[in-house]
C-alpha cells in the first residue's frame, strides 16, 4: 500500500469517527433541550439539522436556501462544504434549506449546473464542484478570425494610405 494510501484510508477513519461523535453531541444537546422543556424552561442549544460531509460539516438551516435559485443555493453549498458533491447530495442539501427545485427535481439540479459551466466544474456524470476549488477554469483557445495572423501586404493601397497619413502628421501639432 502506498504512504497516499495508507493517508487516507486514515482520514477516511477519522471522519467516520469525527461523524460518530457529532452525532452523540446533537443527541446530547437534545436530551438537555427535553429536560429543560420538562422543567418549563426555554432550550439552551438551537435544533439544526447538520451535513457532514467528506470535507467537514455544513450546518443547513431550514431556509438557507429559501427564494434562492438552483444555481446560486448549489454554489453556496458547495462553498461551504468545500469540495465536489454528487447531485443526490446537492439536491438533498437545497431542499433541506428551502429551495424550490420543481416536479424532476434531479433533471433540473443536472440542467442547471451544467448549464453554468463557467461556475461549475463537472467532474464526472453525477459529480459537480466549484471551478474556484480547482484553481479556476481552464482558459479557452478562442479560434482566430480569417486573416487575424496575416501581415497586410506590403504596396497595397490600405497600407500605402495608412503610411501617408503617419509621415504627414507632425507630433505636437
Amino acid at each position: 500500500m502506498a504512504e497516499g494510501e495508507a493517508i487516507r484510508l486514515a482520514i477516511k477513519e477519522l471522519q467516520g469517527k469525527l461523524e460518530k461523535q457529532e452525532r452523540d453531541v446533537s443527541q446530547t444537546k437534545s436530551a438537555i433541550n427535553v429536560l429543560l422543556a420538562t422543567l418549563g424552561e426555554v432550550p439552551l442549544f438551537e435544533q439544526t439539522e447538520n451535513k457532514t460531509s467528506a470535507q467537514g460539516n455544513v450546518t443547513i438551516r431550514a431556509d438557507q436556501y429559501f427564494k434562492k435559485g438552483i444555481t446560486a443555493a448549489a454554489k453556496e453549498y458547495l462553498k461551504a462544504k468545500g469540495s465536489a458533491a454528487k447531485v443526490e447530495e446537492i439536491i438533498d442539501a437545497l431542499t433541506k434549506g428551502g429551495c424550490e427545485l420543481g416536479a424532476n427535481a434531479l433533471k433540473n439540479v443536472k440542467i442547471s449546473l451544467s448549464k453554468n459551466s463557467r461556475i461549475f466544474a463537472q467532474i464526472n456524470e453525477d459529480t459537480f464542484g466549484l471551478w474556484e476549488m480547482y484553481g479556476g477554469r481552464p482558459r479557452e483557445k478562442k479560434a482566430e478570425p480569417e486573416g487575424a495572423g496575416e501581415q497586410p501586404e506590403l504596396g497595397s493601397p490600405e497600407d500605402a494610405e495608412t503610411q501617408k497619413v503617419v509621415e504627414t502628421e507632425e507630433p505636437g501639432k
